[in-house]
């Protein structure tokens, strides 16, 4: 870091920045450096583990999901917080547990919208028996970057696809009028939506 007087001197080169560590030499920003044990054995353990990954704006969504999908099958088997799981989710878990610790090698720019010029919004909505969210895109000076997104595990009573699909969108554009407050001085060109449920299309319009 360089000395001016306005920064904290460490030895470190990671700012922690909302949970999130920042390196100011490559404006990215990265998981914070987390460990996942992988000898697990109840309920309990697992929920503490997945606990330790904190990824507010879900960047990670795709690898996180995968432990809540598995927290939401613990609860349909109805274990105590300390019971010991099955062998077959201390398998996925071992497994899991790799992926949740190699995130902290990802990284992601810091600045993904520029005020200076127009802005396109692409929202991708999907949804699965198990799960549903969206994530958005920024498309600016021929550059893409990832913004946002969610991803939520399927209510423990079932639902229909094509419902869980139109929860996906709604979720998604309850995130929309938030990123348009945040992003008011930007200019935004367009707000493009893909949703791959034409009975989800036909209840919209």
């Amino acid at each position: 870091m360089i000395e001016d007087g306005s920064i904290v001197q460490h030895n470190c080169e990671y700012e922690k920045v909302l949970g999130y560590k920042y390196n100011p030499e490559s404006d990215t920003i990265s998981i914070s450096h987390t460990s996942v044990k992988e000898n697990i054995r109840s309920k309990r353990d697992i929920l503490a583990q997945t606990a330790k990954i904190f990824d507010p704006l879900s960047l990670c969504a795709p690898v996180t999901v995968k432990a809540k999908i598995l927290l939401r099958k613990l609860w349909l088997l109805k274990l105590s917080w300390d019971q010991k799981v099955p062998t077959d989710i201390m398998t996925i878990w071992s497994n899991l547990a790799g992926d949740l610790s190699g995130l902290r090698n990802l990284s992601f720019s810091r600045q993904a919208v520029d005020s200076d010029g127009p802005l396109k919004l692409y929202i991708f909505c999907d949804a699965s028996p198990q799960a549903y969210g969206f994530v958005i895109y920024g498309m600016q000076n021929g550059k893409s970057h990832i913004i946002f997104s969610k991803v939520k595990v399927a209510p423990m009573k079932a639902k229909t696809l094509p419902m869980m699909e139109l929860l996906a969108v709604y979720i998604a554009f309850k995130a929309l009028s938030m990123l348009l407050r945040t992003y008011s001085n930007v200019k935004i060109e367009n707000i493009i939506v893909f949703v791959d449920a034409q009975v989800v299309l036909s209840w919209l319009l």
